[in-house]
């Protein structure tokens, strides 16, 4: 809970600060109304897209486990962030068989799906493309639903997925980046699946999930 609740102030901080500057600003009238208006509709805009994330986020705990459809799932995110990697030039490239029903909690699922594809838009340039693969596979004797997914630039830090530090502590220069991080080390955590750093060619960098059979 106060990793959670930790997460909370840090994403709400950073825009919340530069509302009431922009504010103060033009209270002072010593600035372009005009400008520092449409940055407070901005940031307003980013406070709210973050408060429902972890609205979402704390949703997902609370939804029970189901037999889903996670091809479907995955299919119909793919096409979601489609719509906007298109614009940056940005491919995604998903690799699913047609029949992979596995019992999770389908939010969390989305959610963690939709966090690694936004940290490849978010670090990603044109002509890249987000290759992502989702299979099961076992570990230990038991059946895992693992999802796979390779970056061509180095998203994300060995760092940030230690227990043992705070994903914001890597700087304002990765605000957005860090809370990704936070939310995902999070459903990862409530949802008993491990998230890992995969080894492979620089400069690209590449993730893995998996979810256990409960």
């Amino acid at each position: 809970m106060r990793r959670a609740i930790a997460a909370v102030a840090h994403s709400v901080g950073t825009p919340m600060n530069v509302i009431s500057g922009r504010a103060a600003l033009i209270a002072a009238g010593g600035t372009d109304v005009e400008k520092s208006a449409r940055i407070i509709e901005h940031e307003i805009e980013v406070l709210a897209e973050r408060l429902r994330r972890m609205l979402d986020f704390f949703r997902a705990q609370e939804q029970g486990l189901e037999l889903a459809d996670c091809s479907s799932l995955a299919v119909r995110i793919v096409e979601l962030y489609g719509s906007v990697a298109a614009p940056l030039g940005i491919e995604i490239d998903l690799d699913v068989r047609p029949d992979v029903n596995f019992e999770l909690r389908p939010r969390a699922f989305e959610l963690v799906f939709g966090d690694l594809l936004e940290l490849g838009l978010l670090i990603g340039q044109d002509g890249d493309v987000i290759r992502l693969e989702l299979m099961p596979t076992s570990s230990n004797g038991g059946r895992v639903l693992s999802l796979l997914v390779a970056y061509e630039r180095p998203v994300i830090a060995l760092e940030m997925l230690s227990p043992a530090r705070e994903p914001w502590e890597l700087g304002e220069g990765d605000v957005n980046r860090a809370a990704l991080v936070a939310e995902l080390r999070g459903l990862c955590r409530e949802n008993a699946a491990r998230l890992e750093l995969v080894p492979t060619d620089p400069p690209g960098s590449k993730l893995a999930i998996h979810w256990p059979t409960f």
